[in-house]
């Protein structure tokens, strides 16, 4: 279909030599058309609830007035050169995501009786600021050593601004996994725990934030029952999900809030505390050792 459509698009525009400005002027003719196309497929069912008596005119009508809105649609995947391969490829990749967000804003895969855990994502499973400021000195030819020398070296808003590109380029896909996340998902899930990972990050803003979250656990082999994205995740998680049997994670004072409602929790942080329901650890794997004890 993609030939086929490429060959006959040849006839009116050269696909190789479009500039940016004839891409997106093309592409505005090309969504009106579909716009216009949807509104004759329209015209084939009886979709006004005022008009009753009208009927559904003939099927083949029907088929062929949504061919007219793919063909249109197909023209649009040319012009910004999504082939067949991409094409598929990212069918599937939003197929994940739509499901994902599915479990998340109701969690349908958890039920009261399960073993519930909550794993958080960046810098607990990922080496995400380390990355970032290893993406950033690669980018500035600098060595600086963290995000907050980042951020007093270039000042708030042209950190900002990096942080924005950033999200949007794609790179935490390649964000180092960190050592022991695929043994302990693998060893909680052999203990019948469904894992919920949870992340502040802003996926609502930035539209590839959750299909490169996912994407990266599956590179990464991380198992998962669901994805939480929330920026309150620690406190949101558990009116969610107030069965919960434990959170890993790596913040002290995310840890301390989760503690004062009674949860235990895992802290993967190296600055000393004294509280009950908080276990520190070095490393992920250390958490199996105290599982094994319950």
């Amino acid at each position: 279909m993609f030939k086929e459509q490429k060959k006959f698009l040849a006839n009116f525009i050269n696909l190789e030599s479009l500039t940016e400005d004839e891409k997106v002027k093309f592409s505005k003719e090309y969504i009106l058309s579909i716009h216009r196309e949807l509104g004759e497929v329209l015209d084939t069912i009886p979709w006004k609830l005022h008009r009753k008596n009208e009927v559904v005119k003939s099927k083949a009508n029907i088929a062929e007035e949504i061919i007219d809105c793919f063909k249109f649609l197909l023209n649009l995947c040319l012009i910004w050169k999504i082939d067949d391969d991409k094409f598929v490829k990212e069918f599937y990749r939003k197929s994940t995501v739509v499901w994902q967000r599915y479990n998340q804003e109701i969690l349908n895969v958890i039920n009261k009786k399960d073993k519930v855990c909550a794993i958080d994502l960046d810098n607990t499973l990922s080496n995400s600021d380390e990355y970032f400021t290893k993406i950033f000195n690669k980018e500035y030819n600098t060595n600086l050593l963290d995000k907050q020398s980042i951020k007093d070296s270039i000042g708030d808003l042209r950190y900002e601004e990096f942080k924005y590109s950033y999200r949007e380029s794609g790179e935490k896909v390649n964000i180092p996994v960190k050592r022991g996340a695929k043994e302990l998902c693998d060893y909680l899930k052999r203990k019948g725990f469904k894992i919920v990972i949870i992340s502040a990050r802003p996926y609502e803003k930035h539209s590839r934030i959750f299909p490169d979250t996912l994407e990266w656990l599956a590179n990464n082999e991380i198992q998962y029952d669901a994805v939480y994205f929330e920026k309150d995740k620690h406190i949101k998680i558990l009116k969610e999900l107030s069965h919960l049997s434990f959170i890993v994670e790596d913040d002290i004072d995310y840890a301390k809030q989760i503690s004062g409602l009674g949860y235990k929790v895992y802290l993967l942080n190296r600055e000393k505390i004294k509280d009950k329901n908080i276990i520190q650890i070095n490393n992920l794997i250390e958490i199996k050792k105290y599982e094994e004890k319950m």
